[in-house]
């Protein structure tokens, strides 16, 4: 089964971003909670 490529609007990217910058988690605490890779946030 392959999985379908996700895609992030300009709206999440831009919670991201503000939510990491606060640092009340950390990246790997941000990663787990929105189904992301650790790797995926620091780039």
């Amino acid at each position: 089964m392959s999985r379908t490529r996700r895609t992030f609007g300009k709206d999440f990217k831009a919670k991201f971003v503000l939510e990491a910058l606060k640092e009340k988690d950390t990246i790997e605490v941000l990663a787990k909670k929105h189904d992301l890779l650790p790797n995926q946030i620091s780039t």
